[in-house]
């Protein structure tokens, strides 16, 4: 599922029943709203946990595999995202209901632990409900040797992806 995006003074992603929204992008604070069947988390620039960058995309794997540098997102505005500095406050996954499974884990080369060193989490096959993971400034800050997050899976199979940064 691709997502529908709109651009009149905020970004609004929406991803199946989820709503995210990025607000004010013209000057100012971004504040970012996930809003997930009623429940509803605000991010900003002041906010806490912080979130200043928005970031959702269809994501191909190729032969099986991808992998997510943190410090070279699509941003909201199609720019590119530098994280550095930041952390990773929310990711939300979803699949189609002709994918595989996906095995979300620490990169290879510059690992970003989104779940602990050696704790890969596994997005169903076939599963087509969204996956929202809120990580409340509990995550690493992101670096060069601390950016990338690999995806593996089956052959090509097409995921929507989206990240909120602060």
């Amino acid at each position: 599922m691709a997502p529908s995006i709109i651009n009149t003074g905020r970004v609004t992603a929406q991803l199946g029943p989820i709503t995210m929204t990025l607000q004010g992008m013209a000057g100012g604070s971004k504040d970012v709203v996930p809003d997930t069947v009623g429940a509803q988390t605000t991010y900003g620039a002041g906010s806490s946990p912080p979130g200043v960058h928005f970031s959702v995309q269809s994501l191909a794997l190729v032969a099986a595999a991808a992998t997510i540098d943190l410090m070279a997102l699509l941003g909201d505005l199609q720019d590119t995202i530098d994280g550095e500095t930041m952390k990773l406050q929310a990711l939300m996954i979803i699949g189609a209901d002709s994918n595989g499974a996906l095995t979300i884990s620490e990169g290879a080369a510059n690992g970003y632990e989104v779940f602990g060193a050696a704790n890969p989490i596994v997005y169903p096959a076939l599963c087509t409900l969204p996956w929202l993971m809120q990580f409340d400034d509990t995550l690493p800050d992101i670096s060069a040797s601390d950016c990338e997050i690999d995806l593996a899976g089956t052959g090509t199979d097409v995921f929507t992806i989206a990240m909120i940064l602060g």
